[in-house]
């Protein structure tokens, strides 16, 4: 239950410091050094007690940020390798308060969901498991920063059963369409959730500049998202996602051999509606969502006519890739990245056919190649001066990305190619209600699916 209240107190603190994403853990961090009375804090001590009493794992170097924040607002003194509290100016008498607060909260959502679970033929839901099943449903569908299936998250790794997660959407649901203030208290654990993985990422503050100038090439799921084609909440959330980036100040564009993609994926799709081949296991989730809900041939020929109309309306410009050779001397090795993809992808799926998709896996290696074709040579040190990024929804290529990147460059450079996720997080991080919408519109989503 620490965990999950902590989540809920990070989301409360986010509402009151409106500041940023390291201040919200100063209050934590007060409440801890005056609980435990330290005479001198050690990072790596403090961290772990953290774990202890929030069950929520910080890693080392984050721990000394928020450690030197403290010591910026004169709470404690840094002294040699350690630092000594400076207990006169340590104030925590709201914490508790607070904490009180969220924990009758959630013990009212969890109660709620034990009743609700026990309509349902599975074995009885304690308070126990509801957390874990909980915990588990952060870990799944929270709004995740960066590279989330490369990374170790921020909660303990808590595997439940298929039935117990059927209930858990099934009850998500319910109180969605009948509770809004438990659905409320859900989200907003859930933002507490995403407020606490940005921490994960030692260089976060590279990416809190302007965006304004910046010109982001959209992949294809993306675009599938907010033409509606897998469902109405998800064009929602795309449609403000797109809106987001715009009002940022960001151009918009779609290389021309992701335009070809796109209409070859649609078209892929008109071909098998109706079809009695037609197998769920091997079909991409586009087909299937078009096949649940009963879209006729006429239905998807009308989706694709009116892509230029959409993509003209969120001002998205459809542009060919840089040429190779007047851009020879900024050319990767696409085969190499290539590879790492391919490498990549087998590790997470044993079964996956590179043949089969080798034209969407060489669509990708050419959007990645062309952005350092257009970037000419440079490695953009923090968010403002980037310019040129490959926005995609696949983690896994993002990473790739990242990684045959930080191969080439001694320090850290912005790569070229960034999840929608993180883009996004870092919009909203400036806009808590932003970030509530668009949580609570992607929760949903996720459990209708």
């Amino acid at each position: 239950m620490n965990t999950i209240n902590s989540l809920a107190i990070l989301k409360v603190n986010w509402d009151i410091l409106q500041k940023d994403y390291i201040e919200n853990y100063v209050p934590f961090f007060v409440h801890l050094i005056e609980k435990i009375n330290y005479n001198q804090i050690e990072a790596n001590k403090i961290r772990q007690d953290f774990e202890t009493e929030y069950g929520i794992n910080l890693p080392y170097h984050p721990t000394l940020t928020i450690l030197n924040r403290l010591k910026q607002k004169n709470l404690i003194r840094r002294h040699n390798s350690h630092f000594i509290p400076n207990h006169k100016h340590l104030d925590d008498n709201n914490f508790d308060e607070i904490s009180n607060q969220q924990q009758r909260k959630i013990n009212n959502l969890l109660s709620k969901f034990i009743s609700f679970s026990s309509a349902y033929d599975i074995p009885e839901i304690d308070q126990a498991k509801s957390e874990n099943i909980l915990i588990n449903y952060l870990n799944e569908h929270a709004l995740d920063i960066l590279f989330s299936s490369h990374q170790n998250g921020i909660l303990p790794d808590i595997k439940v059963s298929k039935s117990d997660k059927y209930v858990f959407n099934q009850f998500v649901i319910n109180i969605f369409e009948k509770d809004d203030n438990l659905f409320s208290s859900l989200v907003d654990i859930s933002v507490g959730h995403i407020l606490a993985n940005t921490i994960l990422y030692t260089e976060f503050d590279k990416f809190m500049g302007e965006l304004q100038g910046n010109r982001y090439y959209l992949d294809v799921p993306i675009i599938l998202e907010f033409l509606g084609a897998n469902g109405k909440e998800k064009k929602k959330i795309y449609e403000e996602f797109i809106k987001s980036l715009t009002e940022a100040g960001i151009e918009l564009f779609i290389f021309d051999h992701t335009y070809e993609e796109l209409l070859h994926n649609l078209n892929g799709c008109l071909k098998w509606i109706g079809s009695p081949l037609y197998d769920p296991e091997k079909a991409s989730r586009t087909l299937n969502y078009f096949v649940i809900n009963n879209y006729s041939e006429s239905d998807i020929e009308r989706l694709i006519v009116n892509i230029s109309h959409v993509l003209s309306n969120f001002n998205i410009k459809i542009i060919p890739k840089p040429d190779y050779q007047s851009n020879f001397q900024y050319q990767i090795d696409e085969s190499k990245l290539k590879e790492r993809i391919i490498k990549l992808y087998k590790e997470s799926d044993p079964n996956f056919d590179e043949d089969e998709k080798d034209y969407m896996l060489q669509n990708d290696v050419d959007s990645i190649s062309a952005i350092y074709r257009l970037r000419k040579g440079n490695n953009p040190s923090n968010i403002e001066d980037a310019k040129h990024i490959f926005i995609v929804r696949n983690s896994t290529l993002a990473f790739v990305a990242f990684k045959y990147q930080s191969e080439f460059t001694q320090d850290f450079s912005i790569s070229s190619c960034l999840t929608d996720t993180f883009i996004g997080t870092l919009i909203w991080l400036k806009s808590p209600a932003k970030l509530y919408s668009l949580n609570a519109r992607k929760m949903i989503a996720d459990v209708y699916a």
